[in-house]
């Protein structure tokens, strides 16, 4: 399957269909969390990392909720120095240090299966996918884990949840500096009566 992010920079995720040529500039990643590799929220949260990392550099990157590792993985391929990717499953973890040794990119990455809430250390650059009663339960203790100017990048909430996203991250103090949108069809309308998912960016102030 190929995955190019929205700014077409690279392919993300290894082949495996017989008639796919392979690339070196492919991250092989076996699949595992709620949002997988294929979904709008998992391209709009790369887009935007890929955007940051552009105009910005950063010596820090978390991935909350790592899942299959594909953010952590994607900042260590882009170079940041310490890259740390948390995990409550242990499954996440083990699969998200396989796809680290099938990349060759274990150097300054580091697995921890566990909540934020044990972390202690301040990072550049944030990043989680998650449910939307996920992301508001986490958020404080994510701001308080940012550097100052930090980033911020959160998915993982559709359109009809965005104005409640937004209040909550500006009463953290936290200022908007883009926000993107897809849509991810199915065969019938799903139960929330949209299509639409959203993904946002911002620095801690």
């Amino acid at each position: 399957m190929k995955l190019l992010s929205f700014s077409g920079k690279r392919i993300l995720i290894s082949p495996f269909l017989p008639w796919e040529r392979k690339s070196n500039d492919a991250l092989k990643i076996s699949c595992f969390g709620v949002f997988r590799p294929s979904h709008i929220t998992t391209k709009l949260c790369i887009a935007l990392i890929e955007e940051e990392l552009a105009i910005s550099s950063y010596d820090s990157f978390l991935d909350v909720g790592c899942g299959s590792g594909i953010f952590a993985l994607v900042a260590a391929k882009e170079g940041i120095p310490l890259v740390v990717g948390v995990d409550l499953s242990f499954r996440a973890v083990r699969i998200s240090r396989e796809n680290a040794l099938k990349n060759n990119l274990t150097k300054g990455v580091h697995w921890i299966n566990g909540s934020i809430e044990s972390l202690s250390c301040d990072f550049g650059f944030i990043v989680a996918n998650l449910r939307f009663h996920v992301l508001k339960e986490l958020l404080d203790d994510m701001v308080k884990l940012m550097k100052l100017n930090g980033c911020l990048v959160i998915s993982g909430f559709q359109d009809t949840e965005y104005d409640d996203i937004l209040k909550l991250c500006e009463g953290q103090g936290l200022k908007l500096r883009r926000k993107v949108s897809g849509d991810f069809t199915f065969f019938d309308v799903p139960p929330s009566g949209t299509f639409t998912w959203m993904a946002a960016k911002f620095t801690r102030i």
